[in-house]
């Protein structure tokens, strides 16, 4: 088992959490304090899953569980810019960012599905 601090799926779930927690300072405060704070709450959450998922033998229903955390925040972060509390630009770096987790997360289930058969 690896750290889990070491993973890239980790590394850019951080890098994540760090970007939108330092776009929250320009946000305006009827948001920064409801969708804002609980997508912080979400994303950090996300990284408590992936040292669960990484100690756990049942890591599937982790995983599965993530999928749906993620797409959640993917939702919100498009909301956020959809009231204009985020740039286009700034949704853009979230978009790249989610997709790679996406893709991590993905890879990481079919990994795991290949060592349960």
């Amino acid at each position: 088992m690896a750290i889990y601090s070491n993973l890239p799926i980790y590394k850019t779930s951080y890098s994540l959490l760090l970007l939108f927690t330092q776009t929250t300072e320009n946000m305006p405060r009827n948001y920064r304090y409801t969708i804002a704070e609980n997508l912080t709450k979400d994303i950090a959450n996300f990284i408590v899953n992936i040292y669960e998922a990484n100690r756990t033998h049942n890591k599937r229903e982790v995983l599965h569980k993530m999928g749906t955390d993620i797409t959640r925040i993917k939702v919100m972060i498009r909301l956020l810019t959809d009231l204009k509390a985020i740039s286009e630009k700034r949704f853009l770096e979230f978009a790249e960012i989610t997709e790679s987790i996406s893709k991590q997360l993905s890879k990481w289930e079919q990994s795991c599905a290949k060592e349960e058969n």
